[in-house]
């Protein structure tokens, strides 16, 4: 839904105009793949908006009872790490591989928070590997406290947290105390946060990406 549904109306809605009198800088100044997209909203009508609003409507709200009893969903931060090449080569595919697990954030209403994670191994070309924490709406201090949590653990070696707007499989960390408000920063220990890729029905979750053919 974040490339090809009717939602990207809105982009061409506010840069739609500029990109049609400057086309002749397509390619050059201006990227293709992204005038591509923009441009493509100006073909979508009402209904269609209207049939894609109920679905993400739908999305979220199967998200929310998913996620009920979870303070977040601990996941990568990215599922590969591609060359400019395999880029060049297809750039709303590897885009859309490498925010596996950020994209649907925003679509969703979800906060988000990313922190180091050690280096990926096995690659060739040794880089950086993050972590992130995905929860409820307004529960960026919650997030930061599991982080912080997550940070002083010792034998995990991580670092310090930063808020991220914003793929792999990942696992939920539950928080079986009572909710709290959208202030409050549990302190939470690593006994309360469990990782893994078993803690995740992933036939239940909404591939958002998915609907009306969108990647």
């Amino acid at each position: 839904m974040l490339y090809e549904s009717s939602f990207v109306a809105e982009r061409y809605a506010a840069v739609g105009e500029h990109l049609e009198a400057h086309c002749d800088a397509i390619g050059g100044d201006l990227d293709a793949t992204v005038a591509g997209i923009v441009l493509a909203g100006a073909g979508h009508s009402a209904a269609r908006l209207f049939a894609d609003q109920r679905a993400l409507e739908g999305h979220r709200a199967a998200a929310r009872e998913l996620l009920a009893d979870a303070a977040a969903v601990l996941t990568p931060t990215t599922t590969w790490h591609p060359t400019l090449a395999e880029v060049a080569a297809d750039p709303v595919g590897a885009n859309s591989r490498m925010g596996r697990f950020t994209n649907y954030a925003n679509l969703l209403d979800m906060a988000a928070l990313a922190l180091p994670a050690g280096r990926v191994a096995g690659t060739g070309a040794p880089g950086h590997f993050g972590a992130m924490l995905t929860g409820h709406a307004f529960s960026d201090d919650r997030l930061l406290g599991i982080a912080h949590a997550i940070r002083a653990e010792p034998r995990w070696g991580l670092g310090a947290p930063h808020a991220s707007g914003g793929g792999g499989r990942g696992g939920r960390v539950r928080d079986r105390r009572p909710p709290r408000g959208p202030a409050a920063a549990p302190s939470v220990g690593l006994a309360g946060c469990r990782a893994g890729a078993s803690h995740v029905n992933r036939s239940r979750l909404p591939d958002v990406r998915s609907e009306h053919g969108s990647s």
